[in-house]
């Protein structure tokens, strides 16, 4: 898997990962680390985002205009439980 992420990288920033793998601190490395791992799940997140939203039948919904409508629809959603 991390061979097929490495390949797929774009040259440029191969050559900034191989830079940086050799000239960066263990505390830089952790960040950048945290960075591409935070990326990562972010797009994660996105793609889930987008099939939901895809899926999601609102056409039954009634408008919420007002914070007094969301209010009553909180309630009547706990109501229903």
């Amino acid at each position: 898997m991390a061979l097929d992420l490495f390949v797929e990288l774009p040259p440029s920033v191969r050559e900034a990962w191989l830079k940086a793998s050799t000239t960066s601190s263990p505390q830089q490395m952790k960040a950048l680390m945290d960075n591409i791992a935070r990326t990562i799940v972010d797009a994660q997140y996105q793609a889930a985002h987008t099939q939901v939203m895809e899926q999601m039948q609102i056409e039954h919904l009634e408008p919420l205009n007002t914070e007094d409508d969301l209010l009553a629809a909180a309630v009547n959603i706990t109501k229903q439980k």
